[in-house]
Order: C-alpha cells, then sequence, then structure tokens
C-alpha cells in the first residue's frame, strides 16, 4: 500500500482481530460505567480499509456496527449509540461506512454528521436529513467552539447564533457542541452562548456573524472548502451561502439596525476594478467603504493581507433567507501586479436592536469587546 494514503498508519477493519479489540473496550465501557450509551468517532481519521478493499469492507463495517448497536441496547435500558461521521453520504461510502444500509437496518440512533474539521457555519446536511428521512434515526448539527481562523480564535456569541440558526433552518432533531470545554476556564460569555441554542426563536431576532470558511495559515495546506477563490478578468466567481434570518419580518418591527457583508481581496490594487452582485443584484458604490489593510507593521497570528470590501446594505439589497449568491467579478486588472488576486474572505453581520426605537444589547457590545481581546491576545 502507498505510504502516503492517509490511513496507512491506521488499524484495517477487514481484519477480525482488529474489529474484536476495538469492540472489547466498548463493551467494557457498557458493561462496568453507567452511561447513557456510546458514541463512536468516526471522523477523526476515516479510512478504514485498504483503498482497493472498501467495497467489501462496507459489509463488514455494517455488520461490525450492527453488533456494537445491539451490544449498547442489551446493556441497559434507554442506552442509544450515536455516530459522528463525515457530512458527505459519498465520502462515507468512499471509506467503507455504508450510512444508508444502517439507516435502513436501524442500528443507530443518532448521527452527527461533520464537515472537514474546522467550523463551518455553511454546512450543508440535506443529502443526510433526506437519507434519514422515515427512519427512527435523528440527525444532530454539529457546532464547534473553536473557529481558529486568522481574525478569531474561539467563536462569538453572533457567529455561534448564526451557525446554530443554519443547523435548525434545515430541520435537524438537535445540536451536538464540540471541544466547547477548550474554553475552561469559562466566563459569562461562555454561558450566554450555551444557554440560547436550544431556542431559535430566541436567536432570531439578534445579531449573527456568518462567514463562508477559508483556508488560514495554521493550515496551509488544508484548503477551505469555500475560499479562496481566484479571479480572472471578466470570469464571475459565484460563492454561495446560507442564512437563517428574515429581514424583512424583523424590519416590519422596527428590529433591523444594520446589514455589513464583507469580502477581503487578496493582491488587489486601487487600480483594479472590481464588480459585486448579491442575487443578481450589482451593489453600490454608495453603500461601500474600503479598506486597505495589504500592509501592516503590527499582526494578528496567520493574518491575511488583503484589502476589505465593505458594504452597509440597504433593504434593496439584503441577503434572503436560505441560499444566497454572490458574484464576483475583476473587469480590470493593475498590469503591475503578478500575483494572482483571490477572494480570500466572504463575511455576513447582521445587527440587531433590543426593541422597536430601542438600544442595541449591552450584552453583545460586550461579548465583541471580549472576542475582539481574543483575537490578539490568544494570538
Amino acid at each position: 500500500m502507498d505510504p502516503s494514503f492517509p490511513g496507512f498508519h491506521g488499524l484495517d477493519f477487514k481484519h477480525e482481530a482488529v474489529r474484536r479489540e476495538r469492540f472489547a473496550l466498548i463493551e467494557e465501557t457498557l458493561q462496568r460505567y453507567p452511561v447513557d450509551g456510546f458514541e463512536l468517532q468516526l471522523n477523526y481519521m476515516p479510512y478504514y480499509f485498504r483503498p482497493d478493499e472498501v467495497e467489501p469492507g462496507r459489509r463488514i463495517m455494517t455488520e461490525w456496527i450492527r453488533r456494537v448497536y445491539q451490544a449498547v441496547k442489551r446493556s441497559g435500558e434507554g442506552r442509544e449509540l450515536v455516530l459522528r461521521v463525515p457530512a458527505s453520504l459519498e465520502q462515507c461510502e468512499s471509506v467503507g461506512m455504508d450510512i444508508r444500509e444502517w439507516l435502513r437496518q436501524g442500528i443507530v440512533d443518532v448521527l452527527v454528521p461533520q464537515g472537514p474539521g474546522r467550523f463551518d457555519p455553511m454546512l450543508d446536511l440535506g443529502p443526510m436529513l433526506s437519507a434519514a428521512r422515515g427512519t427512527d434515526c435523528r440527525i444532530h448539527g454539529y457546532l464547534p467552539s473553536t473557529v481558529d481562523s486568522d481574525r478569531l480564535m474561539e467563536s462569538t456569541l453572533p457567529v455561534t447564533r448564526a451557525a446554530a440558526c443554519n443547523l435548525w433552518d434545515q430541520g435537524v432533531d438537535g445540536l451536538y457542541v464540540a471541544q466547547w470545554f477548550s474554553t475552561w476556564p469559562y466566563r459569562s460569555s461562555f454561558y450566554e452562548r450555551l444557554r440560547e441554542l436550544p431556542h431559535p426563536d430566541v436567536m432570531a431576532p439578534r445579531d449573527k456573524h456568518y462567514f463562508l470558511q477559508t483556508t488560514t495559515g495554521r493550515y496551509p495546506n488544508r484548503r477551505g472548502r469555500h475560499l479562496p477563490a481566484e479571479l480572472e478578468v471578466d470570469r464571475p466567481v459565484s460563492l454561495e451561502f446560507r442564512i437563517s434570518d428574515e429581514l424583512p419580518r424583523w424590519a416590519r418591527t422596527g428590529r433591523v439596525h444594520q446589514v455589513l457583508l464583507r469580502i477581503r481581496l487578496s493582491n488587489t490594487t486601487e487600480l483594479d476594478r472590481i464588480v459585486f452582485r448579491l442575487n443578481g443584484k450589482p451593489l453600490p458604490d454608495s453603500r461601500l467603504r474600503k479598506i486597505n489593510e495589504m500592509f501592516k507593521l503590527k499582526i494578528p497570528r496567520f493574518f491575511q493581507f488583503g484589502y476589505w470590501y465593505v458594504y452597509k446594505l440597504d433593504a434593496d439589497h439584503w441577503p434572503v433567507r436560505g441560499l444566497n449568491r454572490l458574484e464576483v467579478e475583476l473587469k480590470q486588472r493593475d498590469p503591475e501586479v503578478t500575483p494572482q488576486i483571490a477572494v480570500s474572505n466572504l463575511e455576513l453581520e447582521i445587527k440587531y436592536l433590543l426593541g422597536k426605537n430601542m438600544r442595541r444589547d449591552s450584552e453583545t457590545d460586550l461579548g465583541e469587546r471580549e472576542s475582539r481581546n481574543d483575537r490578539h491576545g490568544n494570538a
């Protein structure tokens, strides 16, 4: 087998001895401890068979999962089997996990589909939810605490709300909070984030901060699922993002304070001419503020240099609930600049008032200040 294969040093589940050893650990836990069930993390290093043995491996893995499920059920009333798996059904199949067959056989109680590693508020769970429809299996949305971008270490309250509401909006049965213990010792902002999660109706008219996953300096070889996106003259790049906010509804009650769309371009200059269209509508320069961050003397970790294009959107240009599309088109390029220009970040920040004609939420403002301190203090 090729030593460059990511699962080269992993256990090969083709072998009975491997499956027996793993099962023994599970059975010991079920028999000796007062647990509510058992969770298998199948997405940490999801390679269980040689690449040329995946197809027969699916049958082997299905039989092993059935054995684990039966052991969980025999061990105590009400105990459940929870599986963390890749969010893509095709990716699961490509490494030996036949999720559709597991659902058909009813050998899993909860599935927690995960994206590739880092925080991704745009994770699409549609195919997984469709596959589970009509079964007794519940789908829980994966919600980590660590963002780990060039600007933010831990998730803020608005970032958490945005990701959680996008998951609830897709129809998940619950949320799975992952690695939140890493923020210990806990401050008030931690409990504020945790308190709102079960209540999408409470979070709906409150500040949210959406973004597309991008590559950072921490993982330079792990390309973001969405960004960066390179630009060529007269070849528009289309970027999709999903939001849960019903802005017209909250505007009628006087709650919407501000809607900010931020796009960061790398390797650009003032001589480049760029056009932005949101859901087919060109964004007007009258709503634009540009911020030059092509050079800084002091920078936080993994800083990405570039120009920020910040649009303060009016109601005619607001994004819609659900899927939105931003088109970025390079119309004219500075001929003296050789590095490739690219869209490196896309963010949408929606800010609300406490009520009609009321002030901003002081708790949110406090959380934003704590977040700004974390961005530099944790660098």
